[in-house]
């Protein structure tokens, strides 16, 4: 098992620990079961993929943010509107904070994905919570949450 946040190489492609289990074939990355499979899979069942992607990999993760919070900003209540772009290019005022900062971390695959740790805001409060000088306080669980994931 590999220490939290340290990257490795697994079948020719870079990955990073977030659970500690990452990298060994036959076992679950999100529960750690042994399973056996024909093709190459990194969860036991699609109910772990989906969960290990729900809680590290920000597309999933900040998808299910913004269903979470119904598509409003979680600090003055704003429904989603869209600014600008056509189609697909189309830009929702609507963004997915990390409370505890990606600190240059890779977005991609994180820690900080997790759901407490990720809030919706619009465009105008997302910029005042950038701007304070103190960071925005965490809860307590949510901080020892992330702390033990990493």
């Amino acid at each position: 098992m590999g220490e939290i946040g340290q990257t490795f190489i697994y079948h020719r492609k870079q990955y990073r620990y977030l659970t500690g289990r990452e990298g060994i074939d036959g076992i679950c990355w999100w529960c750690g079961r042994v399973f056996t499979s024909k093709r190459r899979r990194h969860c036991c069942c699609p109910e772990h993929t989906t969960e290990y992607n729900r809680h590290f990999e920000w597309r999933a993760a900040s998808k299910w943010a913004l269903e979470r919070a119904g598509h409003k900003c979680e600090e003055c209540g704003r429904p989603e509107g869209y600014r600008g772009g056509v189609g697909y290019y189309c830009k929702s005022d609507l963004e997915v904070h990390h409370i505890i900062p990606l600190n240059g971390e890779s977005r991609f695959y994180s820690v900080l994905n997790c759901p407490c740790n990720l809030k919706v805001l619009c465009v105008e409060c997302h910029g005042k919570t950038r701007r304070k000088k103190d960071k925005v306080t965490v809860a307590l669980g949510c901080r020892q949450e992330v702390m033990e994931l990493r």
